[in-house]
């Protein structure tokens, strides 16, 4: 498929509010944990260390894949990095289809790879955009 007119680059990730909620999560769970192992009676305390280590890995997990998550949409093509995995890469010339989904995210598929892009994502009206200018999607919601 081809582009009607070059596409500068345009990259779509999620909000600092998401990154900030999942850091200041972690921070306050963290200081929970930490109220309730000096509270707790000791045989408990080795139980409540084990969970905080859990949670507090797990919190930190999701607030580097909200900040790592990334759409770039250049005059080459498509490239996803996404929460978990490996980069994506799809050409314009490889493009299959490209769909809108219920919740407005966009599905881009190709050359055997699937591009979601989040609806929650900033960029993402952007992105929408150049595709439906560029006759890539054929329908439309409100820009």
């Amino acid at each position: 498929m081809e582009e009607k007119e070059k596409i500068s680059e345009i990259v779509a990730t999620y909000p600092s509010v998401f990154v900030g909620t999942a850091i200041g999560g972690t921070i306050f769970e963290f200081i929970c944990m930490i109220v309730c192992i000096v509270a707790a009676p000791p045989e408990q305390k080795l139980l409540l260390i084990a969970l905080l280590c859990i949670i507090t890995t797990i919190l930190v997990f999701i607030s580097i894949a909200f900040k790592r998550y990334k759409v770039i949409v250049n005059s080459e093509g498509i490239t996803e990095i996404p929460l978990l995995g490996k980069r994506k890469i799809i050409h314009f010339n490889e493009i299959r289809s490209i769909q809108i989904k219920g919740s407005k995210a966009i599905l881009i598929l190709g050359n055997g790879v699937k591009i979601c892009i989040d609806p929650s994502a900033v960029g993402h009206k952007e992105i929408f955009n150049v595709f439906y200018e560029n006759g890539l999607i054929k329908s439309s919601f409100s820009k």
